[in-house]
């Protein structure tokens, strides 16, 4: 990942549905990330908080082109389970920036 004029990396949390971020807060701290978590997931407040990221997380939240165009800086979108309906994937691809996703979530 690339990393801002600080050497961090910022990695937006979209949504979770578990009780703490503590475990993704533990390995990207590791990799000198700040993480930020969202504390909405509507798309108005999503722009708002993606911007200049280098990384977005997301459970069910929706994340739109107009998420992913908040960065000039986005490299990568990782999904927190199966799918990726909830993710513009052609406006990523469009900037050459890869989708994940965990094809065995929850199996």
């Amino acid at each position: 990942m690339m990393s801002d004029d600080s050497g961090c990396d910022r990695i937006l949390i979209t949504d979770v549905v578990w009780p703490s971020t503590e475990p993704e807060r533990e390995v990207l701290a590791q990799l000198n990330a700040e993480v930020i978590e969202a504390d909405s997931s509507d798309e108005e407040r999503l722009v708002e908080l993606a911007h200049d990221v280098t990384g977005i997380l997301t459970c069910f939240a929706k994340v739109p082109e107009s998420v992913i165009a908040a960065s000039s800086r986005l490299r990568v979108v990782g999904r927190y389970g199966v799918g990726t309906d909830n993710i513009d994937v052609e406006a990523c691809t469009r900037r050459d920036i890869p989708v994940s996703y965990v094809p065995d979530y929850a199996i």
